[in-house]
């Protein structure tokens, strides 16, 4: 009887071994998924920056360039 009791704890206690080193794998592949994600949410993050940047270099040139063109431009009354 103790015997048998003794195995029966010895198949629980390998049975739950397993689990474990099945839930531990899996908290693994989510923590890698997790980390990749959180990387390509800072790229996208990055890239995004970069392009405002772009967008507001490109509007400033344009008012400069705007400024030029109607200094140089003649007024409605010169063209008519």
């Amino acid at each position: 009887m103790l015997k048998s009791n003794i195995e029966s704890c010895d198949k629980e206690i390998n049975s739950l071994k397993y689990e474990f080193h099945i839930n531990l794998t899996e908290l693994e592949i989510r923590n890698e998924e997790k980390k990749m994600s959180v990387r390509s949410a800072k790229v996208a993050n990055k890239q995004h920056l970069e392009g405002v940047k772009k967008i507001a270099k490109l509007e400033s040139e344009c008012q400069r360039l705007r400024g030029l063109v109607w200094k140089k431009v003649p007024g409605p009354a010169a063209l008519a």
